[in-house]
């Protein structure tokens, strides 16, 4: 056998095996109310939304995957919502996951506010995932979340 078919073997089998985890969870995995997030996120969102469940999707978050400057990171949001009296955003969350206040920001929307989007620069304490958390007029909270590599500086910093 040649050393390159063992490895195309191995190959072969990585989507089944990472599928295994999702496949033994089966319908419970669906009914979490915090769907594939770090536990320290879960349990921040969890007091912010008294625990509703959290749906992926209609949450854009857009961070750079890794920086240099953790006291400026960029951040770009935006909210898939028509914005009307039926339909609108309430309230977006941001939290984080390391940061020694994970209650990053909170920031109110209604009907009249036209879009729900907002651009921002945040303060990283260290390589972490940030989520974004929607929530709607109806009570539905939406999520995104985005992982940033800090290679320098951050908050924590005493030496600025």
């Amino acid at each position: 056998m040649s050393r390159g078919s063992g490895r195309r073997r191995f190959l072969a089998r990585m989507p089944a095996v990472c599928a295994l985890p999702l496949l033994a969870a089966g319908g419970a995995q669906a009914q979490t109310r915090t769907p594939l997030l770090d536990p320290t996120l879960a349990a921040t969102i969890g007091k912010l939304t008294g625990g509703a469940p959290l749906q992926r999707g209609r949450v854009r978050l857009e961070m750079p995957a890794d920086t240099d400057d953790a006291a400026l990171v960029p951040l770009r949001l935006a909210v898939d919502s028509p914005m009307t009296e039926a339909d609108h955003v309430r309230r977006v969350y941001l939290v984080s996951q390391k940061n020694p206040v994970r209650e990053m920001a909170v920031f109110h929307f209604g009907p009249h506010s036209g879009r729900a989007r907002i651009v921002t620069n945040v303060r990283l304490a260290d390589t972490q995932t940030i989520a974004a958390v929607a929530q709607m007029s109806d009570g539905s909270c939406w999520f995104a979340t985005a992982s940033v590599e800090v290679t320098v500086g951050s908050c924590g910093d005493t030496d600025a």
